[in-house]
């Protein structure tokens, strides 16, 4: 199973991408791919049935960055660009620079060949890798 991070803290806007800049763990075979400091990750679905089955997860922290106004921030899965109902996590911090830990963001994608899965961070706030 691949693992893609970033230990770094970035600032991200607003419904985009979460960028993650190391592969600890790839995938030998080709099956998910990704362009190394990209927040998109493509699934193949290569298999002798033409589908899979993958389960996607995040976790990482996050929080209001300095000068912003502390309220309610999210983080989720995207599919093709478009936010999972099912897998966001949104915490509301008292004051700025207060991380908090969002880990357990799942969901499980099936794949058909060509179809992609992209992992969009919907915050405007920084997030510090995992």
């Amino acid at each position: 199973m691949p693992e893609y991070t970033n230990a770094a803290v970035q600032t991200v806007a607003v419904n985009q991408n979460v960028l993650f800049t190391e592969t600890p763990v790839g995938c030998n075979r080709g099956y998910v791919t990704r362009r190394e400091g990209s927040g998109l990750v493509t699934l193949r679905g290569i298999t002798n049935q033409c589908r899979a089955r993958y389960k996607v997860a995040f976790g990482g922290n996050i929080a209001v960055p300095t000068g912003g106004t502390a309220g309610p921030i999210s983080v989720a899965l995207a599919v093709n660009g478009e936010a999972l109902n099912s897998a966001v996590a949104t915490v509301t911090p008292a004051a700025v620079e207060e991380y908090f830990n969002v880990f357990g963001i799942s969901t499980l994608i099936p794949i058909k060949p060509s179809f992609l899965m992209r992992y969009l961070g919907q915050s405007s706030r920084k997030r510090c890798g995992t």
